[in-house]
């Protein structure tokens, strides 16, 4: 198994697991969350893509399919509905000018491809919009900010933390900095090296190759949860501290929790009317 092989692992698990954590969240009122679930799972789909067998050749063609019903929809591709002049006939080798290009025909299925194509490529935006949704529907939108604002930054900064030193990619980006030049830091960079170069490696067995890198998306999750958790306490403190009530105002907010309280008020109406009811020999 290859490094991108085991990359492509990693990236199924974590794709994987936050698909499944976004549609709770979709299913729980936070709608948004439906889109970067879809796009998670696009991304899980096309990790497949570099496993060498049944599995990554039909995930090959469905990014394929993917890719080629968005390409007129590619706002950043100059020849989607463009015509060729003369220069760019000469320079392509075409015949002649003015011979429009072949991206295709836009339909409402290639808008869809488009979209999902691009969710993939921007779920952190997604999320983050999602937060502003959040704030913007909520009776208190200064706390609800609070809340967003310390959440998801304590989420994005423990992400790529956990990225930069779980990845090459993202080791390759601090391993030649000052800090990580020695102390803890460069043991753990070395470590995970090591780690990957083993599960790519022809020592390692097939129970290896698995589990080394879906514990390591496994940790990414874990970070990002963790980072999130934190941010939310860090939010109740500020938030308590201007005097706001967190949890009874999470109650407040909560549909759920106002029948509730309703259906106690109202056995409690029929308790007392029931007692007031009742003859004084009864109730002696």
């Amino acid at each position: 198994m290859s490094l991108a092989a085991v990359a492509s692992l990693y990236n199924l698990g974590k794709s994987s697991t936050f698909a499944v954590r976004n549609v709770d969240k979709t299913a729980n009122g936070d709608y948004v969350r439906g889109l970067v679930a879809v796009a998670q799972a696009n991304n899980g789909i096309k990790a497949m893509t570099e496993w060498n067998n049944i599995v990554g050749k039909q995930a090959k063609r469905y990014v394929n399919a993917i890719d080629k019903a968005a390409k007129p929809w590619d706002l950043t591709t100059k020849t989607c509905n463009a015509t060729v002049s003369g220069t760019e006939a000469a320079a392509a080798g075409a015949a002649t000018a003015g011979v429009a290009t072949a991206a295709g025909k836009k339909t409402f299925k290639g808008l869809a491809a488009y979209c999902l194509k691009t969710a993939s490529n921007y779920v952190n935006p997604l999320i983050v919009i999602s937060g502003g949704v959040k704030v913007a529907t909520s009776n208190d939108k200064k706390t609800e900010a609070i809340n967003q604002g310390c959440a998801l930054g304590a989420m994005f900064t423990a992400e790529k933390t956990a990225y930069k030193f779980l990845t090459p990619e993202g080791r390759a980006l601090i391993q030649n900095k000052n800090f990580a030049q020695k102390g803890p830091i460069k043991s753990v960079l070395n470590t995970m090296a090591k780690i990957d170069r083993y599960a790519a490696g022809a020592k390692s067995s097939k129970f290896g190759k698995i589990t080394i890198p879906l514990l390591k998306a496994a940790t990414f999750v874990c970070a990002s949860i963790g980072g999130y958790a934190v941010g939310s306490e860090i939010a109740d403190k500020i938030n308590e501290a201007r005097g706001v009530k967190t949890h009874a105002l999470a109650k407040k907010n909560n549909p759920a929790s106002n029948i509730t309280k309703k259906n106690n008020i109202m056995k409690e109406n029929i308790i007392e009317q029931d007692f007031e009811q009742q003859p004084l020999e009864y109730i002696s």
